[in-house]
């Protein structure tokens, strides 16, 4: 019971904070094994809900390669460039400079499944892009067509940190998040 009680930050680091609210969610894991306590059953969920949003919270631009790995759920790639996380239907990859994570782009994992605002995707990837600003982003909403053409890419700032989408027609083919050259 006292392991899905949320904490509070006091000032440690965000890798250390990240390992604090993994500790709540194995908690949670735990307590899922333990049928038929109404009052455990509503604190998992509880601290589930809090675990997941703090997790949100951390965004993988400007983060360290450590804090990288762990919200990625990745292990230890000491020296890669380019950190990849792929699911079923995204491909996520995060541009490291040094210990830092530069930028992350998203894409479609394969061509049959590249349009990232498409219903099998839009989901997992507006999630992605909300963990790589560290913040709850929807998914951009495509251009305005001028003329018989519309524009290919949009950009924008999530605070200091450019965006850019990619686009054909109105489908949303890539993201852009960060100091990251195509």
């Amino acid at each position: 019971m006292k392991t899905l009680i949320p904490s509070t930050r006091e000032g440690e680091s965000d890798l250390v904070w990240l390992q604090r609210v993994d500790q709540v969610l194995a908690g949670v894991e735990a307590a899922a094994k333990l049928p038929g306590d109404r009052e455990l059953a509503a604190r998992a969920l509880d601290a589930s809900n809090w675990a997941r949003e703090e997790r949100g919270k951390l965004a993988l631009v400007g983060a360290e390669r450590a804090l990288v790995l762990q919200l990625l759920h990745l292990p230890a790639a000491p020296s890669a460039r380019i950190i990849t996380l792929e699911s079923d239907t995204v491909q996520l990859h995060c541009a490291m400079e040094g210990e830092r994570c530069v930028g992350v782009y998203l894409v479609g994992r394969d061509k049959a499944g590249r349009v990232l605002n498409a219903p099998a995707q839009a989901e997992e990837t507006a999630a992605l892009l909300s963990q790589a600003l560290g913040q709850s982003v929807p998914l951009p909403t495509p251009p305005a067509r001028e003329g018989t053409r519309g524009p290919t890419t949009s950009t924008w700032k999530v605070g200091t940190v450019p965006v850019v989408a990619r686009w054909r027609n109105s489908d949303l083919m890539e993201l852009r998040v960060g100091d990251l050259k195509p």
